[in-house]
């Protein structure tokens, strides 16, 4: 519907975008119950992480890029009759690679809020550092098994 951009002329401040969308059917039936589904990295940055980390093993360092934040605010507006039955316990990660931080809540007005934040601290994996690397990887791929469930008011 709406959407607001941050100004691009400081390079120095970082981007920031809000976006409001409306989105029918963004509730699921899962065996849990009803659920929310969980929030896209709009950055893919959890998912090309993730991928990095899924071998058991590496004969060659892991390049990771330059390091990086991204910082994801995602608030639902439950509809009338919903109400949340249980949400995801805070996340919060940190080793020699990155950070991980993941907060779940509501705010009493039938919203609930997503504060995620990623980031990557070193450019490259040292093979044998990566067992340490998967830790991290394998946290960040357990996001899209988190759940938001919620009930019937």
């Amino acid at each position: 519907e709406d959407n607001e951009f941050s100004a691009g002329d400081n390079l120095n401040t970082p981007v920031s975008f809000a976006v409001d969308l409306k989105i029918p059917r963004f509730v699921v039936e899962s065996p849990e119950g009803l659920a929310l589904r969980p929030e896209k990295d709009f950055f893919s940055t959890s998912a090309q992480l993730a991928s990095l980390g899924g071998l058991e093993e590496r004969q060659f360092d892991v390049v990771l890029g330059n390091p990086r934040r991204s910082q994801l605010k995602t608030v639902y507006h439950l509809p009338k009759g919903l109400q949340v039955k249980s949400l995801p316990k805070t996340q919060d990660m940190q080793n020699s690679f990155g950070r991980l931080h993941i907060e779940y809540r509501t705010d009493g007005e039938g919203r609930v809020i997503v504060d995620r934040t990623i980031e990557v601290t070193e450019p490259r994996v040292p093979t044998s550092s990566y067992a340490l690397f998967r830790e991290f990887a394998a946290a960040l791929k357990r996001l899209d098994d988190a759940r938001i469930l919620l009930e019937r008011a």
